[in-house]
């Protein structure tokens, strides 16, 4: 399989194709809101634009605690100071 890209201004296609050619997958990116930000701004984008009022409010404590986990996780892997971000 082969993944190709094709630049069109700020949205990107990311194609992945059978070995014959044929697409399997197009992934859709959008990087006009790139920019260097706290991560909880990336964090209220996803939970505000991707989940329902009623998952936030039975599950959020559960998902903010997954996300920390997993942030404070890489963050020591990149050899960052993961204090930086306390929330429990």
């Amino acid at each position: 399989m082969k993944k190709c890209v094709f630049p069109l201004e700020i949205l990107y296609f990311f194609c992945r194709h059978e070995e014959d050619g044929t697409p399997v997958r197009v992934v859709l990116l959008d990087v006009s809101l790139c920019r260097w930000a706290s991560p909880c701004t990336d964090l209220a984008y996803f939970l505000y634009s991707s989940t329902t009022p009623q998952l936030r409010e039975t599950h959020m404590d559960e998902m903010l605690g997954h996300y920390h986990d997993n942030l404070v996780r890489c963050l020591a892997e990149l050899g960052e100071d993961p204090a930086v971000y306390p929330y429990r």
